[in-house]
């Protein structure tokens, strides 16, 4: 059975130095692999893939804002998903 991925949210936001979790729930026969990749380049930073085929992003800033596709691939093909994650700064609050 070729690859699918559940129909989840495909737009996140997270507040800087928070963490998400971007969910791609692959499935498939063979069980598929899932690989993650933001505005097509493969992911560098320090980042946590479940069981599940989640990505979760800890201490987020502003420029983690992006695209990131999750593509599952196995024998029987392959499918992807976008999702757009836009994280927005802290709000700074000034003492006087």
């Amino acid at each position: 059975m070729a690859p699918s991925i559940a129909d989840t949210a495909s737009e996140y936001t997270a507040r800087e130095g928070g963490s998400v979790r971007l969910v791609c729930q692959a499935d498939g026969r063979p069980q598929p692999d899932v690989v993650w990749t933001t505005n097509g380049q493969p992911l560098l930073r320090d980042s946590v893939l479940h069981d599940d085929g989640s990505l979760e992003l800890l201490s987020v800033d502003e420029d983690d804002t992006a695209t990131y596709t999750c593509t599952a691939t196995s024998v029987a093909g392959v499918t992807e998903k976008r999702i757009r994650l836009t994280v927005h700064g802290q709000l700074l609050t000034q003492i006087r």
